[in-house]
């Protein structure tokens, strides 16, 4: 009916909030912008899902700064294209807090819901259904398997058909994981790893297209290092000053690694640092400790921009996938992938950072359900 539905947050209020607005002729116009989350709470990372008439929007609490309590899941309906919103409803309120939701819809009254908490001490991957338009909701039910962590899940569905993907730390790296239902998200299929390879994975974002499922991604296994590569450089920094490295912990799927990592490489920074005066004033080899120095900050960027987006696609409704295709090529990181389909059309936009890494947002198309790609288009010309 020419609609368009967007929702962002933003600070322009003080705090973020969410907002919604759309266009009733194909995006050539918009309308004002709409608050959707509430004055006290204010809320982040909205989702949006439409179906006819119906648009449902679903967001996670900004808690800001000295508030005492964890956020939340909500999701605010429209029955009439986006003029006019339902209260509040929230969706999921554990004491140790729910985020980052995602929110698909389909057929006339039916809608889910997914987001991740860590209700039971690690964060794992939940899933809620409606088949009365958001009137009511089923019981929570968790997704993917613990105990090891789950994060930033995305839902889609069409019909029965539900699949939720999700960032999952089983195997002691970021990886893929996808679940397949077939009954509307009543029971769920056992977990397909989608990804596997020693580099992290993150983000999941799917469209369903009849009998084609599209999953895109983005992923760390161009970077040409890994962050263990990385570290044996930093180390060999220190044995070069005499110094002794702490060696890397083994990785652990019921520990996640970037956090020590990221100290552990600080710290033995702050070890070189202290030990380089006493080594020059020795007369140590300093060219040679600039070389060694130099290899190490290389590799950390490499490692922390080595992004890129890759995707692979089913023609059996998601059962079974092919190989993974690479989607983008750049020097920066190309990040945050989003989907959508509509007839034989399928298009994809993230950010991309190839730009001396000034943020840029990027698409691609494919014509013919994601058997071949269009070149990729720059879209955004922006300082910021």
């Amino acid at each position: 009916s020419g609609r368009v539905h967007g929702v962002f947050y933003d600070s322009r209020e003080g705090r973020d909030h969410v907002y919604y607005l759309r266009s009733l002729d194909g995006g050539e116009s918009w309308e004002n912008l709409e608050r959707l989350s509430s004055d006290a709470m204010g809320g982040e990372h909205p989702a949006v899902a439409v179906e006819g008439d119906r648009v449902y929007v679903t967001w996670h609490d900004d808690l800001g700064e000295g508030i005492d309590i964890q956020p939340r899941v909500l999701v605010r309906r429209s029955d009439d294209g986006g003029g006019s919103w339902s209260e509040e409803t929230v969706l999921a309120s554990p004491p140790v807090g729910a985020a980052h939701s995602s929110v698909a819809a389909t057929g006339e009254a039916t809608v889910h819901v997914v987001w991740g908490d860590s209700r039971i001490g690690n964060a794992e991957i939940y899933l809620r259904s409606s088949r009365d338009s958001g009137e009511s909701w089923s019981d929570e039910q968790r997704v993917s398997d613990e105990p090891y962590e789950s994060w930033v899940p995305t839902v889609e569905a069409e019909g029965e058909l539900v699949l939720v993907g999700w960032t999952d730390y089983r195997d002691a790296n970021e990886e893929e994981y996808l679940r397949r239902s077939e009954d509307g998200g009543r029971t769920f299929q056992p977990a397909l790893r989608m990804t596997d390879d020693p580099h992290d994975s993150w983000a999941p974002s799917m469209a369903i297209q009849g009998d084609v499922v599209h999953f895109f991604w983005f992923d760390r296994r161009d970077a040409g290092v890994t962050d263990s590569d990385a570290e044996a450089l930093i180390d060999e920094v220190m044995l070069f000053l005499g110094l002794t490295p702490e060696a890397a912990p083994p990785r652990d799927p019921a520990h996640y690694y970037l956090h020590d990592f990221l100290a552990r490489v600080g710290g033995k920074l702050e070890e070189v640092s202290a030990a380089v005066p006493a080594f020059e004033a020795g007369g140590g080899d300093m060219a040679r400790l600039d070389e060694l120095l130099e290899a190490f900050y290389l590799a950390m960027q490499r490692w922390e921009r080595g992004w890129e987006i890759y995707a692979r696609r089913s023609e059996d409704r998601g059962q079974t996938f092919g190989p993974d295709q690479r989607m983008t090529v750049a020097e920066g990181s190309s990040m945050r992938p989003s989907v959508a389909v509509h007839g034989d059309e399928v298009h994809v936009a993230w950010f991309d950072g190839r730009h001396d890494g000034d943020l840029e947002i990027y698409h691609r198309r494919s014509l013919d359900r994601g058997q071949r790609w269009e070149e990729e288009t720059r879209l955004t010309e922006s300082a910021g």
